[in-house]
């Protein structure tokens, strides 16, 4: 497998920013075979959680070890302490996430545009933010995981101000309830999709009853396709580190029934 750090402008966020990407290969002995030109890898876009940035999972996880066991591109992306939103005093992390970089990663790597290979998680902040981005545009991804999930921002914001002291500058009111930056409202205004939905929380952390009050709206918007994980665990890298290698499989195993079913 190959890890590659990327430095390269961003025309939404008007500055320089960087990536991290895990592209697996696949030995035959002592030798990694050449792939041809257009072979297109399937994706994991993985994002980070508030007070970590694009190096959280390579040096915190064995996310290159669970890379290389799937067969899965990992595209690790720099998004601050932005919520993933364009923020009210600061960059469109927002439009970054969703547009732009997709586009910039899918010119520098042979990563696949077919929806049925992509696929998002993130922990934390990183979960409310793959959740947010594949409830918007569930058309561009075949699942979605969160780890430990903030799956209600304002309350969030309202519970722990010591922790979000910059509220102001990421958002633009204090209460997101009935908006497109609510969870529970991308969940309840979904278009019809195929999306599949995964949410793993610990028992001991601190955002456990915000997850659990998530799940019923969950499970009645996505029905069998939602599949809900808890155990012992806190909110931290023990935990997530243990429950990586389980989403990336289940990752594989709807990536290989979709391609079953073509």
């Amino acid at each position: 497998m190959s890890l590659h750090q990327t430095t390269f402008y961003s025309n939404e966020l008007q500055m320089n920013t960087t990536a991290v990407v895990i592209l697996p290969e696949s030995k035959v002995g002592n030798d990694v075979p050449l792939q041809a030109v257009d072979h297109r890898l399937p994706v994991v876009w993985l994002l980070h959680g508030l007070f970590d940035d694009e190096s959280m999972f390579l040096r915190y996880t064995s996310i290159e070890r669970y890379a290389s066991d799937t067969g899965f591109a990992v595209v690790m992306p720099r998004a601050e302490r932005s919520f993933y939103t364009d923020m009210a005093a600061g960059g469109r992390y927002w439009h970054f996430i969703t547009e732009e970089l997709p586009q910039r990663m899918r010119f520098f790597y042979p990563l696949s545009l077919d929806p049925h290979k992509n696929f998002v998680a993130g922990a934390s902040m990183g979960g409310y933010g793959a959740y947010k981005w594949a409830f918007t545009h569930p058309d561009r991804f075949a699942a979605v995981a969160a780890l430990s999930g903030v799956m209600d921002v304002t309350q969030f914001g309202q519970d722990n101000p010591n922790l979000v002291p910059d509220w102001s500058l990421i958002f633009s009111q204090t209460d997101l309830h009935e908006t497109p930056a609510d969870i529970n409202y991308l969940a309840t205004h979904l278009p019809q999709n195929q999306l599949h939905v995964l949410q793993t929380v610990g028992t001991e952390d601190f955002l456990y009853q915000m997850n659990q009050a998530i799940r019923p709206v969950l499970a009645t918007a996505f029905k069998e396709r939602y599949t809900y994980l808890e155990g012992p665990g806190n909110h931290d890298f023990k935990f997530w580190d243990h429950q990586l290698p389980t989403i990336m499989d289940w990752f594989k195993t709807i990536l290989l029934n979709k391609e079953g079913t073509k």
